[in-house]
């Protein structure tokens, strides 16, 4: 007899049933559950509460599959292995592919993941409809030609394949219903069995057909329904109601008798607020309740994130005041998004524990990332991107400095493919550096590390050459056993305990179990089929994409989050439903799969039903929409967004503004209204809420920006947010601290105090932390300008400016090329794995040295300097002496550098200087930069020559600093013009700038003509001197003004001055108008139109050698 046990939500059907069953095992019977799988625990452990050890022993709580699999393996009929959804997916996988010269709709797409998993639901869906292939292939030949029966015919294809290879050695659970059926008209199991069903919102065509057998043999078939006596197809038992009539037909069809459905109705002690609720959604006459709800409230959420706040403060509240467990409260939404994760991370910082009934895929798992990276490495050789993502995961023997330095080198000289197999020889720091004892240990070491990261990974490639899914799977567990895979994983595993995390530690040890899990299938599953290395590297990640994880409950009093389809409540005291928008829930179904909507109607007209029906998903949607909000036993609370997470204004759900016609008065909470002192929670969200209000500067925040100042763990957190939002200057705090990080003497190149001028944030950041950005192999403008300055260096000390002006152009530029390559052989060392660019660039390069050193011999023709020096070292053993300045704490700066070139003219006994620095980019000389700390790299080392002395020259007089371009000038010509014009208008292109002392005589040596064609000087017709001039006067105060400027510099550092201040100058043509463009540490400072900058003005020379009179503020 089949018994119906109807009625609403809470009206206590399971209590009725469970009555009926302790009756029943107390009279010595037994009896079968059946409920949903995901049920099967709760309800065993409820039985156990309710019936005792004895009694509950006398009840089988089965799902349906786990009773086909019972009965199926009583009667020896699943001796095979079973077929788990990896399999599955592999199997569907080969099955495409053996179809695929059959195929044509989807024979482009065989092996796209998504197309192997929609055809496994279809194929679960035909079964599941109790829709055969003899069905489809009968039915076939009465479709129309059209894409339907395109599909429906490649459909019946691949299906036979894939059963047939499903036969050779598996069981499929999708069909264990259909073989269930046979097993029990055979055998009649439930010949007079008592047998209770809960649980359910409807059933497959699967299980009615277990269903009708199971009815047909038992002496009562009981079964809870919720729906009321109501025969309204479109409300809110839509659903149920079918599901009741579909029961009452197996019952009829099965012979079985039909007792009178027994109409369960709510207790009248049930709250009116939610008894109104339950009994008016979705019902158009439902009355109303018209006080103000106590027990159901409406939040609307600014965001995401105030959304998540308010459900976490508002439950750590109720914890809190009212003594409220964690275990009677459940937080659902629709389904498995971003609410979870949002929803559990608010809920922590509020200190409250929480069980998440969700499953998460493995693909981001260290270990499976290290398996997919290896076979990728496998398939397509070494790319530097994939060994990366490999060594990172850190289950490998390197350490975190190996995989750094490896990653640096690979990054620098671009490393890829067989060059990881090569012995590395190129310098570690890049192109240009000379290989120190220091360079080739820390090379060595690089090598080291490599070896070890890519000889068993090479290995492995061997192995994937030619092979069967077994060889694949186990060259896999080799790989793991030589790179000693386990044991780090078990590192890791320790690491992540250690920080607090032992939900990822013990995830650590399931994930090595599903990886050994996944070889097994690969091996199992396609015995003697041989693949090719990039169909492995498919199907591989076809299987990690069928497995997942999911948490065990932590404890027994956790709050349950979950998707209101899956997650299984016992009339939990409170209920937050969130999310409740429109479309989002309830959800409108979606159409996606193998067949349109339109399509599925089709099928379904020749009954071939696939699925429900849009209207009859909608329809189950706002049951369970219904049986979410109606759930809750005390307490509801309903929310809802404005804003979704893009920012884009949504609209509240259906349900919302039913519960406002529902409840006049309803409570109804705005989260941009709620008190900050309400939010306030947990010292983790106070803190939060104090860095929110910190513009505001009310009594709350001042309140709680006292508060922290003196916890520990949140004072330094406070102090970095204050330095953040006040702009502070940045600085270390300890004098003692800045003194030993950049030394009481310091010895610094002339170099960085104009990178500290530029902004001491970047001199910090770039010598104090020293982290260096990441840079390639190249020549790039440094390295080109490091091999002119080799060339010219080179050609001179060689040849000599006498020797270069009788040269003719043709030898000249002969040597040019010979030392050029002579440079590249000892220097650029990985010259050769550049490829074709390299030798355009070197050819290009040896194009531009050679017109520099035509403009060289024009200058050298028409002056009496003589270069003396190149690349001269200005150091505590170099040639000439550092440049110190005593500072007024005790300590010295001592400033070092190398000259590019010094030239000196001798004349009635005094030594005219002059240092020349080569510049491949535009640099022009401004005096007044120098005042603010810039541009003073030349007069450092002229000043550091006129100081201390240079070789046996005597009475040195500082001639001046001059920047000569080393670029190939493009000019303007017309096309009939003659060569000499144009080499003339190229020399006045290239014309040296800087500063020269103001004397005609040294004008005239420099350019003996005196016209300025060469130095920025020159005579005027009115015989006096023009240009770029200064006195040596002005001289002298000019390197007193320097050794100022730079012993504050010192002093500032020594106290520990590296705030963000920016230099800028008005001139947008200095290269100071905008040095945060192409700094590398922009992104650390974070700096905007509101960072402060340093001004610099824009006088001209003359302006700018006034202020050397005395006003030493300037």
């Amino acid at each position: 007899m089949l018994r119906l046990v109807t009625g609403r939500i809470g009206c206590g059907k399971t209590t009725r049933i469970y009555e009926e069953i302790r009756k029943k095992t107390e009279q010595g019977g037994e009896v079968t559950l059946i409920v949903p799988e995901q049920y099967s625990f709760h309800t065993e452990k409820k039985m156990l509460e309710l019936l005792g050890a004895r009694g509950a022993d006398k009840v089988s709580v089965v799902s349906f599959s786990f009773l086909a699999k019972n009965l199926l393996k009583k009667y020896g009929l699943n001796s095979k292995k079973a077929l788990d959804d990896s399999t599955r997916a592999m199997l569907m996988s080969v099955a495409l592919d053996e179809a695929g010269d059959d195929l044509q709709v989807y024979s482009r797409h065989r092996y796209s993941p998504a197309v192997i998993l929609q055809m496994l639901k279809t194929l679960k869906d035909f079964r599941q409809c109790s829709v055969t292939s003899d069905k489809i292939e009968e039915t076939l030949p009465k479709l129309k030609p059209s894409l339907l029966k395109d599909k429906l015919g490649e459909i019946l294809l691949i299906d036979r394949a894939y059963t047939a290879l499903v036969e050779q050695n598996y069981f499929d659970d999708d069909c264990a219903l259909d073989v269930l059926c046979t097993v029990l008209d055979k055998h009649r199991d439930f010949d007079g069995a008592e047998v209770f069903i809960d649980g359910f919102r409807g059933f497959t065509a699967q299980e009615y057909a277990v269903l009708e057998r199971i009815m047909s043999q038992a002496a009562e078939t009981w079964v809870t329904i919720c729906v009321d006596k109501s025969d309204d197809e479109f409300g809110v038992f839509a659903h149920t109601l079918r599901t009741r009539r579909k029961l009452i037909r197996c019952a009829q069809k099965s012979g079985t008798d039909i007792a009178k459905p027994e109409q369960l109705t709510r207790d009248e002690g049930v709250d009116p607020e939610l008894d109104t609720l339950e009994k008016g959604l979705y019902s158009g006459g439902a009355d109303t309740y018209e006080e103000e709800t106590k027990k159901i409230t409406l939040c609307s959420a600014e965001d995401f994130e105030s959304e998540c706040e308010f459900v976490a403060c508002t439950i750590k509240r109720l914890i809190r005041t009212e003594n409220i467990r964690c275990r009677d409260i459940a937080v659902i939404s629709r389904s498995e998004n971003n609410y979870s994760r949002q929803i559990r991370s608010a809920l922590i910082k509020n200190g409250v524990p929480v069980f998440e009934d969700k499953r998460q895929p493995i693909t981001s798992e260290p270990l499976i990332e290290f398996v997919r990276s290896a076979i990728e490495i496998g398939t397509s050789g070494f790319s530097t991107d994939a060994l990366m993502r490999l060594a990172k995961t850190g289950l490998t023997d390197l350490t975190i400095e190996e995989i750094a330095k490896v990653e640096n080198y690979a990054l620098m000289w671009q490393i890829n493919g067989k060059k990881w197999l090569d012995e590395w020889t190129a310098h570690p720091n890049g192109l240009g550096e000379k290989m120190l004892e220091k360079d080739t240990a820390e090379l060595k070491e690089i090598n080291d590390a490599r070896i070890k990261l890519v000889a068993p990974l090479q290995k492995f490639r061997v192995k994937l050459k030619d092979f069967t899914s077994p060889e694949a799977a186990q060259a896999i567990y080799y790989l793991l056993i030589d790179m000693n895979v386990a044991e780090n994983l078990k590192k890791l595993a320790i690491k992540l305990n250690e920080r607090s995390q032992p939900e990822l530690a013990a995830e650590q040890n399931r994930i090595w179990s599903l990886a050994m899990e996944m070889l097994d299938r690969i091996a199992e599953s396609l015995k003697g089929v041989r693949l090719t290395p990039s169909r492995f590297r498919d199907l591989f990640d076809l299987l990690v994409s069928t497995y997942s994880v999911g948490n065990l409950p932590q404890g027994l009093d956790e709050i349950t989050i979950g998707s209101a389809d899956r997650v299984k409540t016992s009339a939990p005291k409170i209920v937050f439903a969130v999310g409740m928008n429109d479309g989002v829930f309830p959800m409108i179904p979606n159409s996606d799969g193998i067949f349109s909507e339109n399509e599925r109607r089709e099928l379904a007209e020749f009954e071939l039903k696939t699925d429900d029906s849009f209207e009859e998903k909608m329809m189950e949607e706002r049951f369970i929409a219904y049986n979410t909000l109606c759930s809750t036993s005390d307490r509801l609370y309903v929310t809802y967004l404005r804003k979704d997470i893009n920012g884009t204004q949504v609209s509240p759900s259906e349900i919302v503004t039913q519960m406002k016609k529902l409840f006049p008065k309803l409570t109804v909470i705005d989260t941009v209204d709620i008190d900050n002192i309400e939010r306030i929670e947990s010292v983790e969200g106070a803190f939060d809420i104090m860095a929110e209000l910190t513009q505001r500067k009310d009594v709350l925040h001042s309140t709680l920006e006292k508060y922290f100042e003196d916890i520990p763990g949140y004072s330094d957190r406070l102090a970095a947010l204050n330095r953040g939002v006040n702009k502070e200057e940045i600085k270390i705090s300890d004098r003692e601290i800045a003194t030993k990080l950049f030394g009481l003497n310091m010895y610094m190149s002339a170099s960085r105090t104009e990178v500290y001028h530029k902004c001491p944030f970047e001199y910090f950041c770039k010598y104090g932390l020293n982290a260096q950005p990441r840079k390639t192999a190249e020549l790039d403008p440094m390295q080109k300008g490091t091999a002119i300055h080799y060339i010219l260096e080179k050609l001179i000390s060689i040849y000599g400016s006498d020797g270069l002006c009788t040269m003719k152009k043709a030898d000249r530029d002969k040597c040019v090329f010979d030392i050029l390559e002579e440079y590249f052989k000892e220097n650029l060392t990985a010259g050769e794995e550049m490829g074709e660019r390299f030798d355009y660039l070197f050819r290009q390069l040896g194009l531009t040295v050679c017109e520099v050193v035509d403009r060289l011999v024009a200058e050298f023709a028409n002056s009496d300097f003589v270069p003396v020096a190149f690349e001269l070292s200005i150091d505590n053993d170099g040639e000439v002496d550092t440049y110190n300045i005593p500072l007024p704490d005790g300590g010295i700066l001592k400033l070092k550098g190398s000259v590019d070139r010094v030239d000196v003219a001798e004349q009635n006994g005094a030594s005219y200087v002059r240092v020349v620095d080569y510049k491949s980019g535009g640099k022009k000389f401004d005096l007044n930069e120098v005042f603010y700390g810039l541009n003073m790299q030349m007069l450092i080392y002229l000043f550091a020559i006129w100081k201390n002395g240079f070789r046996d020259y005597k009475n040195i007089i500082p001639a001046g600093i001059l920047y000569m371009p080393v670029n190939a000038p493009f000019v303007e010509a017309e096309r009939d013009e003659d060569e000499k014009t144009i080499e003339q208008k190229k020399l006045k292109g290239t014309k040296m700038n800087g500063m020269v002392l103001d004397d005609s005589r040294v004008i005239y040596m420099m350019d003996n003509s005196g016209s300025g064609m060469f130095v920025p000087a020159a005579i005027k017709k009115d015989g006096a001197n023009g240009g770029t001039l200064i006195s040596i006067k002005q001289m002298e105060l000019l390197m007193k003004r320097c050794e100022k400027i730079l012993e504050k510099m010192a002093v500032d550092l020594h106290n520990g001055i590296i705030h963000v201040m920016p230099a800028h100058a008005v001139n947008s043509q200095s290269p100071y108008n905008d040095v945060c463009k192409y700094c590398d540490y922009a992104d650390v400072c974070h700096v905007d139109e509101n960072t402060p900058t340093r001004e610099i003005a824009s006088p001209n020379h003359i302006e700018s050698l006034q202020k050397l009179g005395g006003d030493e503020d300037a």
